[in-house]
């Protein structure tokens, strides 16, 4: 048993000292992914059948209509992504953040028609939001400045900066009826995706004072550290067919995304090479000090409407970037995209030790990805010193003078007579 876990120990030091990469990226699998779609009744797919027509030719999609969803079986999931449109009176079956763990996605849209808080969305559902960081009001959002009379129907175009999520910036506003949602401040994965307009409100007496204007989002979202991710929409009547002329590309951009056929970010080729007088010189793994050195790394996306992998090009005023570090970053510099491979040239640090490269990019929409990539920096060696540094020439004059100087006082002292 012990040289079992010694061979082990030793693989495992091998594999960090090799300058081994890691990234957190959830899986894709290029066929349809089967999702589960719960619905109150046959009558709200015939409503809604231009969006699910959608649905079905992107999802392997499965019809669930009934209150209890079963989402385990044998310990196992049966559905890579679900859906509860319009039915508050979905029984999960499990919790939320247990699904979403496990790397897959959930999308929550409350009905747009109802006279009480339990027929808009059910407590158990609003829990599992709340879990996420998000919170369901009790009562619809209005807005009594809204145009054609009734304050119940918003039309926002308040999208959030993302184009994985909500695509090209421009879009039509949205047409929308149903409750608003809260999303908490202190959450750095939950986000609005579509916000109200300054003038929409809510009668919340639970939290009166805190559901108006631009705190209210109509569609909000949260994204794991994995990369799952849960979609909240505060009603169905968005994704109707009265309303899909105009609302539908945001409604398909927003399921891709929620679906991960958007905003997926992976890596491949992390090369690091040493450059003398501007060209590539391949000595190993390690670095001297002061060494120039050029770092490159591939990084493509997903695009759902292809079905394949395409080169990253992140804005040109959010370039990925890239750290030397040893603990703390030494060096920071922006990376060049040139195709699928994004490069820079950089300087080793004048300081010695176990560093290593840290890509963190972390942008609303796209999944976190993170690589780390060691590369250590040696000190010189014995002979790769400079001989005679100019800096030390004031030292090298005053041991050659004193050396005179004493040569000089001992001809003084044995060759002359007082």
């Amino acid at each position: 048993m012990r040289p079992v876990l010694c061979a082990c120990v030793l693989l495992l030091l091998v594999a960090l000292a090799s300058g081994a990469a890691t990234v957190f990226t959830p899986s894709i699998s290029l066929p349809k992914k089967k999702t589960g779609v719960v619905l109150k009744s046959e009558s709200v797919k015939q409503e809604h059948s231009k969006y699910f027509a959608f649905l079905e030719s992107i999802l392997d999609v499965q019809y669930i209509i009934k209150s209890k969803l079963q989402l385990k079986e044998y310990e196992e999931f049966l559905y890579e992504n679900v859906i509860v449109f319009g039915n508050p009176e979905t029984k999960l079956g499990c919790d939320l953040i247990e699904y979403l763990d496990a790397g897959n996605n959930m999308m929550i849209v409350a009905s747009s028609q109802g006279t009480t808080a339990e027929t808009f969305l059910s407590d158990e559902l609003r829990t599992a939001a709340v879990d996420s960081g998000v919170e369901f009001t009790m009562t619809p959002v209005k807005d009594n400045i809204a145009k054609g009379g009734d304050a119940s129907i918003i039309s926002s175009s308040r999208f959030v900066a993302s184009k994985p999520i909500v695509g090209s910036a421009n879009k039509s506003p949205v047409t929308f009826a149903g409750l608003g949602l809260r999303v908490e401040n202190d959450n750095p994965l939950a986000t609005h995706i579509l916000s109200a307009p300054t003038t929409a409100y809510a009668n919340d007496p639970e939290v009166l004072g805190k559901v108006y204007g631009g705190n209210i989002a109509l569609v909000a979202a949260l994204q794991t550290r994995i990369g799952s991710r849960a979609l909240f929409a505060g009603g169905t009547a968005m994704f109707s067919d009265a309303n899909f002329a105009k609302n539908g590309d945001f409604c398909k951009s927003v399921t891709r995304w929620f679906a991960q056929q958007h905003g997926i970010l992976r890596f491949a080729n992390i090369d690091t090479v040493k450059l003398v007088d501007g060209q590539e010189v391949r000595d190993g793994e390690m670095f001297r000090i002061r060494n120039d050195v050029r770092f490159s790394i591939d990084i493509e996306e997903f695009d759902g409407e292809k079905g394949a992998w395409v080169p990253f090009t992140p804005p040109a005023e959010d370039p990925v970037q890239v750290e030397y570090t040893m603990i703390d970053p030494y060096v920071r510099a922006d990376l060049v995209a040139k195709g699928v491979t994004h490069t820079v040239d950089l300087q080793a640090p004048d300081v010695y030790g176990i560093f290593k490269f840290v890509v963190d990019y972390r942008r609303t929409g796209y999944n976190p990805l993170v690589v780390h990539h060691q590369a250590p920096v040696r000190p010189l060696k014995l002979n790769e010193y400079e001989r005679f540094i100019p800096a030390a020439y004031p030292y090298y004059g005053a041991t050659f003078s004193a050396m005179f100087g004493f040569m000089l006082i001992g001809f003084m002292f044995l060759y002359t007579k007082e």
